[in-house]
């Protein structure tokens, strides 16, 4: 191409910006720059995912112990646990030097004194007030580049010389397990609770790229009538489809910079300083984005130029498609298409409660929620007409010339309504059924917060591998214990059965008897002894103390009054009796619960992001098709002298349909998991619950109000403009410049 060529259609370009601006599409270039911005973000983050992955991996494998065989040739002893604090995982690795050399774990400057602790940052900031003693003294952090994810908490915690067990802990000769040998690596919580690349990039492309560039392709099309009839102009003067692809890609050239640009910025940002984002328990370092810096500034200008190739296409399937299809089929079957969606409803909703234990629902109401997203137009479109009709009846009561006219251009807008459901709906319901699907419970975590909620912390259990008599010698006065076997399957009740054993005080304060002799059958009448014997039957005996358990036993820590135990007490006293310990609820999936949840915040912030590119697009999109219903009426207003019957009429056709839309939407997300939230009669602890998320509900119905106020807004300015420039004679197109 030559010089000459290229700076002609350098000017081609300008020209063309300056007249769509004069034409009122101007905020076509506005959503060009926020969907090349969200597409650059979308990059960076899938970069940012895979690369912390991997440093998570290398540095599970650097602080994994190496375990020997033999203790001539281990340097220290230790001893792991898993933990939990303020619902998050913990942890825990009990260490003992054998030498004065002993290797430190990796981010650890020096040994701590026994009884003594070094703790992540993150669980520094927790380990405060009543919870400080928890895992003894804390005299030191690990740095954060030493840990699987900067927010991990993780604890170092060495035992004094009276609470040590040696017999009970691992010979270790180091730290820094072959990363190819899997089996013998220890993971922490960072790496076990952390999402594989699977996840998480996919989800940052689709949900802020794929939606960058929808939203690119939207701000490129604004304007469609003119930029068919610029189309034609450049084939007349010889321009091929090259030379137009060109001249698009420089018309709005300033747009997609400004995009990447600010995507830059963040980038920047990043790179100076630490990122965090507490309610999503996350933070990034930035030492660990300087060192991924080229690969992120290649992403960065991959997806500026993805941005350019997604507006080029878009442009030129504009110019290829516009008019050349028309529907040959007349209107689609409104009712046939509203009963399917009603169907696809009730089916959702029914069918899980009907037969609680299919394992195959979650994927029936995910088709279903497809299948509403399909045919939601038949709906919205009778909604729309009746909202209009409604609006039109109201204008003539009123006589208000501009609320009749928007009636009546709502009741005569079936496409633009099928097109506006089909889209906005399958924008609200994508998202919303992601953040189901990696948002669902089960039956027994909500079982555990019910326990939580009922009984407090006036049962516990406590967790250890190591002898836990002088921590039992130790326990408060208001405090029992009781000895709790694993539940057995009886054939012949049909029930399960547990053991239990107890002093008789201990057997008192749960209500039940005291055996004289041998162990006694007792049936399980109290929700509190249900919950601290896992089951409803039980064989229960009398013990003087109960203090060492077997591996199939779990020992249990019960309030004799009733109120509750104090669990940061008596977690510092397990810390510094028997090193490794844990006290916590007896209900085991509440952690995982809170992690599927804090997944679940992920999908919802993401996608509220990508709505929102989405729905901008959306109301400019709509605002700029109501141009030609402000020029309709251009003459009306002008020569009746109320520019308030275009500017009204254009922005109840443009509000109207998005709003209905965008609730729709948020009203299927919400009704379709009902079946799937309130699942009666299941006894699966393992079945799927769905639940659909207050946060999302609230954001997306935010975003459709203000995308609908947006495109009402900017409808009505711009049949407001196009009434206050119309002259006798004067045409729509010449109107719009």
């Amino acid at each position: 191409m030559s010089g000459a060529l290229l700076k002609g259609l350098v000017g081609v370009a300008r020209a063309l910006r300056r007249q769509h601006a004069h034409a009122g599409t101007r905020a076509g270039a506005i959503v060009v720059a926020l969907g090349t911005f969200l597409t650059c973000v979308g990059a960076l983050g899938a970069v940012l995912a895979a690369a912390t992955v991997d440093l998570r991996t290398e540095r599970s494998a650097a602080a994994s112990p190496v375990f020997v065989d033999s203790e001539d040739d281990a340097q220290l002893l230790y001893h792991y646990a898993y933990g939990s604090s303020n619902d998050r995982p913990v942890t825990i690795g009990v260490i003992e030097p054998l030498s004065g050399d002993a290797p430190l774990p990796p981010g650890v400057d020096q040994w701590p004194e026994p009884g003594q602790a070094v703790v992540s940052p993150q669980l520094a900031e927790e380990l405060t007030g009543d919870a400080a003693l928890n895992y003894g003294q804390v005299v030191g952090t690990i740095d954060p580049t030493a840990l699987e994810s900067p927010t991990e908490r993780r604890v170092y915690m060495r035992p004094t010389s009276d609470a040590l067990q040696a017999e009970a802990m691992f010979p270790v000769s180091g730290f820094g397990a072959p990363p190819e040998d899997e089996d013998m690596m220890l993971h922490g919580v960072g790496y076990l609770y952390g999402s594989p690349k699977g996840e998480t990039v996919p989800l940052a492309l689709i949900a802020l790229s794929v939606t960058g560039l929808i939203t690119v392709a939207a701000g490129a099309c604004v304007g469609a009538q003119s930029l068919r009839r610029d189309g034609l102009m450049f084939m007349t003067i010889g321009l091929q489809r090259r030379h137009m692809a060109i001249v698009d890609a420089l018309e709005l050239l300033r747009a997609t910079l400004v995009g990447a640009v600010g995507a830059g910025v963040l980038l920047a940002v990043a790179c100076l300083q630490d990122i965090s984002i507490p309610f999503l328990d996350t933070r990034y370092l930035a030492t660990d984005t300087r060192a991924a810096l080229v690969v992120f500034i290649v992403a960065l200008l991959a997806a500026w130029l993805v941005s350019n190739l997604a507006l080029i296409l878009a442009r030129a399937a504009v110019r290829r498609l516009g008019g050349r299809y028309r529907s040959r089929g007349g209107e689609p079957n409104r009712g046939l298409a509203s009963s399917i969606c009603l169907f696809a409803i009730v089916a959702a909703v029914s069918v899980p409660q009907l037969w609680p234990n299919w394992p195959d629902k979650t994927i029936l109401c995910t088709l279903a929620g497809a299948v509403v997203a399909v045919t939601a137009w038949a709906p919205i479109t009778v909604c729309t007409q009746a909202i209009g009709a409604g609006l039109a009846r109201a204008g003539l009561w009123r006589r208000s010339p501009g609320a009749l006219v928007g009636g009546r251009v709502l009741q005569r807008q079936t496409v633009r309504s099928r097109r506006l459901a089909t889209g906005v709906c399958a924008a609200v319901l994508m998202a919303g059924f992601v953040q189901l699907w990696v948002g669902s419970l089960g039956v027994a975590y909500y079982g555990s917060v019910a326990n939580r909620d009922a009984f407090g912390t006036s049962v516990l259990e406590i967790t250890s591998r190591i002898d836990t008599s002088a921590f039992v010698a130790a326990l408060p006065e208001n405090t029992g214990v009781v000895g709790v076997g694993q539940a057995d399957w009886d054939e012949e009740l049909q029930q399960d059965v547990t053991t239990l054993s107890a002093d008789c005080v201990t057997l008192e304060a749960l209500e039940l008897d005291c055996p004289a002799g041998g162990a006694e059958r007792a049936t399980l009448t109290t929700a509190r002894q249900r919950y601290v014997a896992g089951a409803q039957l039980a064989d229960v005996t009398a013990v003087d103390a109960t203090a060492a358990v077997s591996d199939d036993q779990t020992l249990v820590l019960v309030s004799l009054d009733g109120s509750d135990l104090d669990t940061n007490q008596l977690q510092a006293l397990a810390s510094e009796r028997i090193p490794g310990a844990v006290v916590g609820l007896r209900s085991e999936w509440i952690v995982s619960g809170v992690d599927t949840l804090l997944k679940a915040n992920w999908v919802i912030t993401l996608a509220i992001v990508g709505l929102t590119g989405v729905f901008v697009a959306l109301a400019v999109v709509v605002a700029t098709d109501a141009r030609g219903l402000g020029a309709l009426l251009a003459p009306l207003g002008s020569l009746l002298g109320r520019p308030r019957i275009a500017s009204a009429a254009a922005a109840w056709s443009a509000g109207v349909p998005l709003l209905v839309s965008g609730g729709f939407g948020v009203l299927a997300y919400q009704i379709m998991p009902m079946g799937m939230d309130k699942v009666t009669g299941t006894t699966d602890e393992f079945a799927t619950l769905w639940h659909p998320s207050p946060a999302f509900t609230a954001a997306a119905l935010a975003l459709t109000v203000v995308a609908a106020l947006v495109a009402a807004v900017l409808a009505g300015n711009l049949a407001r403009r196009y009434v206050r420039a119309w002259r006798p004679g004067a045409t729509a197109a010449e109107l719009r410049r």
